[in-house]
């Protein structure tokens, strides 16, 4: 009967403390990236714990704030893709958020009277309150927050210029398919003229 053979030791795996670390930065200190993830964070935490007793989240606030915003700006109830547009934020986000605020009847939603595809968002009456009640505690909070910086025009100034790009590209995009769509409106209202005749 041939012996079983036992099975070879592993070799041991370098310690990750002996593998190379490919940043260029000595030290997490010194990385803007880090940093600026650990400023948002610490952020989201300080306006979580300010909004707790408002029963909304940061998110929620954002997209409450950025419905009465452009309401008020364009006359009227926003679409959802509007708002995505206006914050840069992900539509399936907007989407669950919408949802959120529909469930806790601060918003309600209609189908939009120009666009059958899109749905038009407004806030109700409690809405209004607590969104008013939201931005007084928010801005109280990041104004606590961003006075650490020794200069808040400075640092707002630098932060624009951090988006400025974003901004720039989401506009340009925006204003490209508004001028589709426009396009197409006189292409289909001067073929309908055209029938007529």
């Amino acid at each position: 009967m041939t012996p079983v053979r036992p099975p070879a030791p592993r070799r041991p795996r370098p310690s990750a403390t002996k593998r190379p670390f490919a940043s260029r930065f000595p030290t997490a200190a010194e990385s803007p990236g880090f940093l600026l993830w650990k400023a948002a964070n610490l952020h989201q935490r300080l306006q979580r714990e300010a909004l707790a007793g408002l029963g909304i989240s940061p998110t929620q606030f954002s997209l409450l704030a950025s419905f009465f915003h452009l309401a008020r700006l364009h006359g009227g109830p926003v679409s959802q893709a509007a708002v995505a547009e206006h914050a840069s934020l992900d539509k399936m986000l907007v989407s669950d958020g919408t949802r959120a605020l529909l469930a806790k009847r601060l918003v309600v939603r209609r189908a939009s009277a120009t666009d059958g595809r899109a749905f038009e968002v407004a806030l109700t009456a409690r809405g209004v309150t607590v969104c008013n009640e939201a931005l007084r505690v928010v801005e109280a909070t990041d104004e606590a927050f961003f006075a650490r910086t020794g200069d808040v025009a400075g640092f707002r100034a630098v932060v624009f210029k951090l988006v400025a790009p974003d901004e720039r590209s989401v506009g340009g995009s925006a204003a490209r398919t508004r001028s589709a769509r426009a396009a197409g409106r006189t292409t289909s209202s001067s073929g309908s003229g055209a029938r007529r005749r």
